[in-house]
């Protein structure tokens, strides 16, 4: 992936099953979250 505008290698893992509850949840939504302390956290619906 290109992080910052530099090239990051990086293993991924995933699950053969279902979406977790809270990704279910957010099905429809935007997530905006400020990485940083006291970042702000959003969730949007999509129109």
């Amino acid at each position: 992936m290109i992080w910052d505008g530099q090239e990051l290698a990086l293993e991924v893992d995933e699950a053969d099953t279902t979406p977790l509850i809270g990704m279910l949840l957010l099905e429809g939504h935007d997530l905006h979250v400020q990485v940083r302390s006291g970042g702000r956290l959003t969730i949007e619906h999509r129109s």
